[in-house]
């Protein structure tokens, strides 16, 4: 589990194409099941708001780690992180981190998918199924709360 955390937390080292989109959809589905839960056990959202906020600065430094490590692994520096707060730039910048195929070796390690060839990391097919997995459970339960809290 330390580990796990470490790697979430982590400025350092390449996140690959298919790392960065199953990572933000991690995050995603954890900030969704948090405003569900927090819609239906308390419709209240000012009293759940300590907890609220201390859950999104937890999943937005995860979200800036995947960001400043797929930077690393198109060869890029981290710093380019503040492109994505200029609008259009932003729009730029969000597809290339999430199209641009990432270098075979940089300044910031060797690349994540030879890392996953030598059986070093998961294989991209196991994260292919877990953010289809992930996905149709967004779905899920974007349609199941929408029903019932309507």
């Amino acid at each position: 589990m330390q580990k796990i955390l470490n790697h979430i937390f982590s400025f350092n080292g390449r996140l690959s194409r298919g790392q960065y989109i199953f990572h933000n959809l991690i995050l995603l589905l954890l900030f969704f099941h948090l405003l569900c839960l927090i819609k239906i056990f308390n419709s209240d959202f000012h009293s759940s708001s300590a907890i609220l906020i201390a859950v999104l600065l937890i999943l937005l430094i995860s979200n800036i780690s995947s960001i400043i490590r797929r930077f690393h692994d198109i060869g890029s520096s981290g710093f380019q992180i503040f492109y994505l707060i200029i609008p259009i730039l932003d729009i730029y910048y969000g597809l290339l981190l999430t199209f641009r195929e990432g270098e075979s070796e940089n300044d910031y390690g060797q690349d994540s998918i030879e890392l996953m060839q030598k059986g070093e990391s998961p294989s991209l097919k196991k994260y292919t199924l877990i953010a289809v997995t992930l996905v149709l459970i967004i779905v899920f339960y974007y349609t199941f709360f929408n029903e019932q809290l309507n």
